[in-house]
């Protein structure tokens, strides 16, 4: 039996952003990535950009800033993802700021050369609005995670959305090889690290999951699902 069938029947929250790269083929002969190690700040908030940005491999941390100078973590954003688009499309100003959280390879595309490839390919702006709908419905189902009450509702939504996109099946459970640290974790879940600690050392004690330095195994997907639907 496939314990991921189960989830299928859902939409959870995954962490991760990505998209297939064979889209943006179009768009991106000819051009060659750059490399960044992790740390790399890409753009700001704020700031205007003529460029668009196609993540080739790696993480980034999509964020905002608030008054106070502390991070709001939108979504990270992984292999496939187009970027700045937003401001490609409209000439406005970025709304958030972006890190490496890995070392990357991104293209840099020239706006006019993404917005003369969505006027004129009909099958690049097909899978453009695609991925433009798969990144609305996973900032819906992150808006959904975060009005739950309690951190280990979100924790578990956020993990089971993570096996939907990235899990490998295995004889022991399900697969998760991310390498997120728990502060990543923490910041998708809009809670501290020692409450994330907590939380995994919490579904580890029950059973739920195997801890292996930032590998995590779900051995009991179904009791997450319960952990997400409880209502006191």
């Amino acid at each position: 039996m496939n314990p991921l069938a189960d989830l299928e029947k859902f939409q959870y929250d995954s962490p991760i952003l990505t998209y297939d790269m064979t889209a943006w083929q179009s768009l991106i002969q000819g051009l060659f990535p750059r490399r960044a190690p992790a740390g790399t700040p890409f753009w700001q908030q704020r700031q205007f950009t003529p460029y668009v940005h196609v993540l080739l491999s790696g993480c980034v941390k999509i964020l905002q800033y608030t008054h106070d100078g502390r991070e709001n973590v939108s979504y990270l954003a992984g292999a496939g993802c187009v970027l700045t688009e937003d401001s490609a499309m409209s000439g406005a100003p970025l709304r958030t700021s972006a890190i490496a959280v890995t070392p990357c390879r991104v293209y840099i595309v020239a706006k006019e050369d993404f917005l003369r490839q969505l006027k004129n390919d009909f099958d690049f702006t097909l899978r453009f609005l695609e991925y433009r709908n798969k990144k609305f419905l996973l900032f819906a189902a992150r808006i959904q995670n975060l009005l739950q009450p309690h951190p280990a509702q979100r924790m578990a939504t956020t993990l089971l959305g993570a096996c939907q996109e990235f899990g490998s099946v295995t004889p022991r459970g399900i697969e998760l090889n991310l390498g997120l640290s728990h502060a990543l974790w923490a910041a998708l879940i809009h809670a501290n690290r020692v409450t994330v600690t907590r939380t995994l050392s919490r579904f580890e004690q029950e059973g739920w999951l195997l801890r292996e330095g930032k590998r995590l195994v779900i051995t009991a997907p179904e009791a997450l699902m319960k952990v997400v639907e409880f209502r006191e």
